[in-house]
């Protein structure tokens, strides 16, 4: 058995050690050095790509992981692209007019609900592949993102997966995930990010987010769009809760 490290390069008791690990996989810099840190401590990766209408060329995906599987041949990555268009439109869609009435145009904050489907759609694979912990790429430097702000989602999000016997964790949110990655040897440059380069797949719905973003940020400061944002995940949080006890 190869040895397995911890983020500081300690080895790790075998008791405390995952045998399989499941990551959010888009195929950037964030999610790579969240599985090759996965991959450090588990002989099984998942690395699972989510696709649904809006999100495009999922297949863009595994440009790194051929470099993955190069770097560690002695562990078994399973890529899986999973469609969760039914996760997310009941997610999003359900409630919307109440939503609407209630928290004014937070509910077009269309990314946090999209991974929201998302995370419904990865505790049901974790489930059916007995999985117990779960590796996401989120990043402080994109905490604008509902999902990868953790006093909007990501806190939350945490209790929710331990309700479910997973660990939830977001290994690279305080590491420059380019830098880390070309130390690697597992990218050409220390900056490749929004070049050539950086491939995963495209979202094109981002585009309605970013105007979300600059017509809150225009009318109220961050830490209040932070407030607000965190309110309304806190229900939709909920919401998931209960759809996941009945499905």
């Amino acid at each position: 058995m190869k040895e397995r490290t911890d983020q500081s390069g300690t080895e790790l008791p075998a008791e405390t050690r995952p045998e399989k690990i499941l990551c959010l996989y888009s195929g950037g810099s964030d999610s790579t050095l969240a599985a090759l840190m996965a991959a450090n401590l588990a002989d099984t990766v998942y690395l699972v790509t989510y696709e649904r209408f809006g999100l495009f060329a999922s297949k863009r995906s595994t440009n790194n992981l051929l470099r993955l599987r190069k770097r560690f041949p002695n562990t078994q990555f399973i890529h899986m692209i999973v469609n969760f268009e039914k996760e997310y439109r009941r997610i999003a869609y359900s409630s919307f007019w109440s939503d609407r009435l209630k928290f004014g145009f937070i509910p077009l904050s269309v990314c946090g609900l999209c991974k929201l489907g998302m995370h419904w759609k990865t505790i049901t694979l974790c489930r059916n592949h007995d999985v117990h912990v779960v590796y996401d790429g989120a990043t402080k430097a994109t905490e604008i993102f509902p999902a990868q702000n953790y006093t909007i989602m990501i806190e939350g999000l945490k209790r929710l997966y331990r309700e479910h016997d997973i660990a939830y964790e977001t290994p690279v949110y305080n590491l420059d995930t380019q830098k880390e990655l070309f130390k690697e040897k597992l990218i050409p440059s220390d900056r490749i990010k929004g070049t050539a380069k950086d491939i995963q797949p495209l979202c094109s719905q981002q585009l309605l987010f970013v105007r979300f973003v600059d017509y809150y940020l225009s009318k109220h400061s961050f830490d209040k769009y932070v407030s607000d944002l965190k309110r309304y995940y806190d229900v939709k949080i909920d919401q998931l809760r209960e759809l996941l006890i009945n499905a």
